[in-house]
């Protein structure tokens, strides 16, 4: 039978491991047998890299516990989520980043959408947004959250260009932390689009990177099913063309997860720099998270040497026991040199002398936890914990794809997104309280929710 009739067949575009995941009575557990792109390259290429990844799905939990042994050791993390709106998705997101003890250096979103967009750019405090939309659709694009405290620029050179038949959204940065630059870059290829053009284009890309010699991580909704690539040759030709250039792929296992199929169309590829061979490691891994049908993705480079930890702000804490502690002192304190002394301005000083130092001992100055330093005001430990157990529940229907335990999850997590909204509307109903709040304290709230403001920085032209 020839290709082109083989193609018509309705099973033609599943891969092996679909086909008998559709056709078992029990279940297939796609969370640990999924294991044909690694061993692809692994016959290909058997390089150190790929037997180092320790690649996991991992809740936010098991995350947590994974980096904190490790956290002082992160050279740079990176986050890759298809999103499926940022409109509809934004808080979501934000909740589930307040989950996690690591703040990410960069947050990499595909099918961010246009909708709204200028309204989410200050979604996430301490980072900078920049995107790229498809000129003809709201559906589409790609977003990236840069940390404010890393020097960056745009690097336009490797933006590939998009037409109607290899229609796709990408941006480019070179960033440096710790005085090192790395290229970071983001691409949503839109679905149904001729494989080969998008190889053929990407291709002298991928090749003027890897002759820069810096550390590059290329991450995005490619619409690629790499678990296809041991029995379909466009898909074996494109992991080819990736190892060609050195560019290895180390997200090895699906990212869109159904009750009957996995699929691997999120990806995050790496060229490690000669210069990282001796030093730096790589840690990969999937969330189990379900702010929508793609699961995030995260890559960190972990350095054998350690580094020294970006600055807390500090704050005072103006708990009951501290206020009480701060009455009594007042109370015990020797005002006579106030209310005797002649000299007003002398007496006034004694006074503010007494208080100032009665302020600083009950509240002192305390550096501000780094998980604290991204909470969320609505997302309560009460929250937090409700998430967690959401989470476990989508991890066992995952495993299990037990009708039984998709009905328990997904009731929960029906319930779960109801309390997460009421708590986001009530939070934000008394931050524009006009009770409570004065006019320019309203503005103030409004510019921080939603800043209209441009972002200054070297953005050379990006949509922002």
């Amino acid at each position: 039978m020839e290709l082109s009739n083989l193609r018509a067949l309705p099973f033609y575009n599943l891969s092996d491991s679909q086909l008998f995941s559709l056709l078992r009575l029990d279940k297939i557990d796609i969370l640990n047998q999924n294991s044909q792109l690694k061993d692809y390259i692994t016959n290909i290429d058997c390089t150190r890299l790929l037997n180092e990844l320790n690649f996991n799905y991992v809740t936010d939990v098991e995350f947590n516990n994974k980096v904190s042994a490790v956290r002082d050791r992160v050279e740079l993390s990176v986050i890759h989520l298809n999103i499926r709106s940022l409109n509809c998705n934004h808080s979501a997101l934000c909740q589930f980043l307040d989950l996690l003890i690591l703040q990410f250096d960069v947050i990499i979103l595909s099918e961010i959408w246009s909708t709204n967009i200028d309204f989410y750019l200050n979604i996430l405090p301490g980072y900078s947004f920049y995107y790229d939309l498809p000129e003809d659709s709201h559906v589409g694009g790609i977003g990236i959250f840069i940390n404010n405290t890393f020097s960056h620029h745009e690097l336009t050179e490797y933006k590939l260009a998009t037409s109607p038949m290899n229609r796709v959204e990408n941006i480019w940065f070179e960033i440096s932390k710790y005085n090192k630059k790395y290229i970071i870059g983001g691409i949503y290829r839109h679905p149904n689009q001729t494989l080969q053009d998008f190889t053929y284009k990407l291709e002298p890309v991928l090749g003027k990177l890897s002759s820069q010699q810096l550390p590059c991580i290329l991450a995005g909704d490619i619409n690629i099913d790499l678990t296809k690539c041991t029995n379909n040759k466009d898909t074996a030709e494109y992991v080819d063309n990736l190892l060609t250039n050195n560019f290895i792929p180390v997200t090895i296992m699906p990212t869109r997860i159904t009750s009957y199929s996995a699929s691997l169309i999120d990806h995050i590829y790496y060229f490690e720099s000669p210069k990282n061979k001796e030093y730096v490691s790589v840690k990969t891994g999937n969330f189990l998270e379900d702010i929508s049908d793609h699961l995030p993705n995260y890559l960190l480079l972990l350095n054998n040497k350690k580094q020294s930890k970006s600055p807390r702000p500090t704050v005072r804490i103006f708990s009951e026991k501290n206020m009480i502690k701060f009455r009594n002192d007042l109370q015990q304190a020797d005002w006579t040199p106030v209310y005797d002394g002649v000299d007003i301005n002398h007496s006034y000083d004694t006074f503010l002398n007494i208080l100032t130092n009665a302020f600083e001992r009950c509240f002192t100055l305390t550096k501000l936890s780094r998980k604290r330093m991204k909470d969320k005001p609505w997302v309560t430990t009460a929250l937090k914990k409700s998430s967690h157990l959401k989470n476990l529940l989508y991890k066992k229907w995952i495993k299990t794809r037990s009708p039984m335990h998709e009905y328990k999850y997904k009731t929960y997590r029906k319930i779960y997104k109801k309390v997460a909204h009421e708590a986001e509307i009530t939070y934000y109903k008394e931050l524009f309280d006009l009770r409570k709040n004065s006019t320019k304290e309203l503005w103030a709230n409004l510019n921080k929710v939603c800043s209209f403001k441009k972002i200054r920085g070297s953005s050379n032209g990006i949509k922002k």
